[in-house]
């Protein structure tokens, strides 16, 4: 980002416009792809499959796989300060991760669990890592 001598506020560049809008177009693209895929297998296996329609509830990581490939890009595309931001919210991210899923292990240990307790880790760590973002910028100015 660029400053400029008016504003104590950081300037997006055209550069960091243009780099920021085919990150957004690569993501939400793919998480459109994963919602519809998502309720399409819901749909086709009534939430239980059974047989071979259990194998439609993997289709979703299609695009999944998708919006990994566009964080990557988007991370490469990045100059160093905006790495940074990244890696240390994906850290945070991670770290959460770990610590929800080490509990739900735990809980498996003593057999108290539930099927969504991996989704609940799942959405925390995205959630740190996302929420990250803004509050390392913040501190930056």
């Amino acid at each position: 980002m660029v400053e400029h001598a008016e504003s104590t506020e950081p300037k997006w560049s055209v550069g960091d416009r243009s780099r920021n809008k085919l990150y957004l177009r690569e993501f939400v693209s793919s998480m459109v792809a994963y919602v519809v895929t998502l309720v399409g297998a819901l749909a086709i296996t009534g939430g239980e499959p059974d047989g071979a329609k259990r194998w439609l509830m993997l289709v979703p990581m299609v695009p999944v796989v998708a919006a990994m490939v566009a964080i990557y890009r988007s991370y490469r595309r990045e100059d160093e300060y905006g790495k940074l931001v990244q890696l240390r919210g994906m850290s945070l991210g991670f770290a959460v991760a770990i610590f929800g899923l080490m509990a739900i292990g735990f809980l498996g240990i003593i057999e108290v669990g539930h099927v969504s307790l991996p989704w609940i880790a799942f959405g925390a760590a995205m959630t740190t890592w996302g929420l990250s973002i803004p509050v390392q910028m913040r501190g930056a100015e």
